[in-house]
């Protein structure tokens, strides 16, 4: 969708109401890049608005056509969606920040509704509802498809630095947000309600952050494909009826984490391959960590202590499949010792070492 023509005079007027052009105060008869910010009310807006605080935009759509790196766009609670007339996907810019309803992580009394999908590249079967570009920010939006068909995406981040904050995304998805390739996102403070996957970070090549997230509902909360040291830290996993965290080939930090869902088919966290470092996370779930495929997670070394707490766990707190030695000293588990075939079962020729003695391990 292009920004409706009767908008443009508007719009050239209000520029050059707010002093584009001149030359200024730093003289030299060049103009400096002014930067402001754009409104959008789905209520209260019309396409031929200059898209200000007074006369907002109607659609998310044109004000991201408007918009350009420096801005925000203030989307006010209501739906976006096509018929509101939004185009999907909504591509953000490089460098803007779309902002909503923060305190409400765009779930208030009137959700701040992003709801659609249309194809990330022309011919592509994936389909998402947002694209942002590098270096963008989204705060305050309750995001989502309307489907949670396969290659459904409420976000597509590829190869680009995202915040991702005080957000809801809900389980109208195959997966809340998708993230590949370069660009070290930061996604926090945000309700991941669930989808096949909330989250799925495949193969990045820059550390991604997650960190004080809210994660419920769906068959898997997180699944990290490989990558560089990503970090997974003070979350709560209410969620994942299968696994809140698939960590395939990882070296990732699990750290500070909450895992409270109590039916887990599988594991709470499951390490298939890889190294990724589980430090002080808190295991009240039915079921602990499970490690196959060749997986050696560090859950706490004689000079660094895993400090993770098994005892709430009803199952197993350690499943170990291979013939790697698992290292996991300095946790808290169900039974002192911890007793083999329950807190830690070894099913693989490989063995758990919980504590410095030499008896201190399973087998």
């Amino acid at each position: 969708m292009r920004l409706c023509a009767a908008a443009l005079p508007l719009l050239l007027t209000f520029l050059t109401a707010t002093g584009c052009g001149g030359g200024g105060a730093q003289g030299g008869g060049g103009d400096l890049p002014l930067v402001f910010d754009l409104y959008v009310d789905a209520v209260a807006g019309s396409e031929a608005n200059p898209g200000t605080a007074a006369l907002p935009f109607k659609t998310l759509t044109a004000a991201l056509v408007a918009a350009s790196s420096g801005m925000s766009v203030h989307v006010a609670p209501g739906t976006y969606d096509a018929a509101n007339g939004e185009a999907f996907p909504l591509l953000v810019p490089a460098g803007v920040s779309v902002v909503g309803d923060i305190a409400h992580r765009g779930d208030g009394p009137t959700p701040t509704l992003v709801s659609g999908f249309g194809a990330v590249a022309p011919g592509s079967m994936e389909l998402a509802a947002l694209i942002p570009a590098d270096g963008t920010s989204l705060r305050g939006l309750k995001i989502q498809c309307g489907t949670a068909m396969v290659n459904h995406y409420g976000l597509w981040i590829a190869s680009a630095a995202v915040e991702l904050a005080d957000c809801t995304l809900t389980d109208q998805v195959y997966a809340g947000a998708f993230l590949t390739g370069s660009g070290a996102s930061d996604i926090h403070d945000t309700t991941f309600e669930g989808g096949s996957y909330a989250l799925w970070i495949s193969i990045p090549t820059e550390a991604v952050t997650v960190r004080d997230n809210a994660f419920s509902g769906g068959f898997y909360a997180i699944r990290l494909d490989a990558g560089p040291l990503c970090e997974i830290t003070d979350n709560v996993f209410a969620g994942g009826s299968n696994q809140a965290l698939q960590l395939f080939g990882t070296t990732a930090l699990v750290q500070g984490n909450s895992f409270t869902h109590g039916a887990h088919s599988d594991s709470a966290v499951w390490v298939f391959g890889g190294a990724p470092a589980l430090r002080s996370n808190t295991f009240t779930s039915n079921v602990g960590v499970r490690i196959s495929s060749g997986g050696a997670p560090d859950l706490g070394t004689a000079d660094d202590l895993g400090m993770n707490n098994f005892a709430g766990v009803a199952g197993f707190a350690v499943k170990h499949e291979e013939a790697t030695v698992v290292q996991a000293r300095g946790n808290t588990w169900q039974h002192v010792p911890p007793t083999a075939g329950v807190d830690i079962i070894v099913t693989g020729a490989g063995s758990v070492v919980y504590g410095p003695g030499a008896g201190d391990h399973v087998p």
